[in-house]
């Protein structure tokens, strides 16, 4: 396991989860009105993540949850942002169609908001819960 940066360690609360086909569509929020969820990892890598979308759209689970570790790869830093991506280890969760393991996820923090994914056709924030 590799480092984990201070400033990934803690709690983080979904703001938004969007999705498109390619970069000249609009964005879609298939999660739906409501859905909420957070996010923990700790210093020593350890992560769980939990997802309720009581509004998903038909064919996806309304919960979603999966926890083991992450890993860090490809480190930048510049000023106040932080990017590189996060390799998750899942050891368990459900529903286990839903749990995409050892999958890069591209992020980047800029003070107490992170952006997963590749901002090109998907993209999940979150923000710091203080």
């Amino acid at each position: 396991m590799s480092d984990v940066p201070p400033e990934l360690v803690g709690a983080w609360r979904l703001v938004a989860s969007q999705y498109r086909e390619s970069a000249d569509e609009p964005w879609e929020s298939p999660l739906g009105e409501g859905a909420g969820g957070q996010m923990i990892c700790s210093a020593a890598g350890a992560l769980s993540v939990q997802i309720d979308s009581p509004n998903a759209e038909e064919g996806l689970p309304r919960y979603v949850a999966y926890y083991g570790t992450v890993t860090i790869r490809g480190l930048e830093r510049a000023g106040e942002r932080l990017r590189g991506e996060l390799i998750y280890s899942i050891e368990g969760g459900m529903p286990l169609e839903a749990v995409h393991v050892d999958l890069p996820r591209p992020f980047e923090i800029t003070g107490d908001t992170m952006v997963l994914g590749d901002r090109t056709t998907w993209q999940n924030t979150v923000e710091r819960i203080r």
